[in-house]
């Protein structure tokens, strides 16, 4: 017998399904700045540096 899985979607995840969708095409279409996107990544990384340090516990 072959691999056959078997899932159901709960209306919640339907609904969570949905609003990552929306989410994704308001995404496409709104145009950001260059600027504004350099300035985001580059907090992101500074946000990403702080988390990691103290996840190895240093403060």
């Amino acid at each position: 017998m072959g691999f056959a899985p078997r899932f159901d979607l709960t209306p919640r995840m339907l609904r969570q399904l949905k609003a990552i969708e929306q989410t994704s095409g308001f995404l496409k279409a709104v145009r950001l700045r260059p600027g504004w996107i350099a300035e985001v990544r580059s907090r992101t990384h500074v946000r990403e540096a702080l988390a990691s340090r103290r996840s190895r516990g240093a403060h």
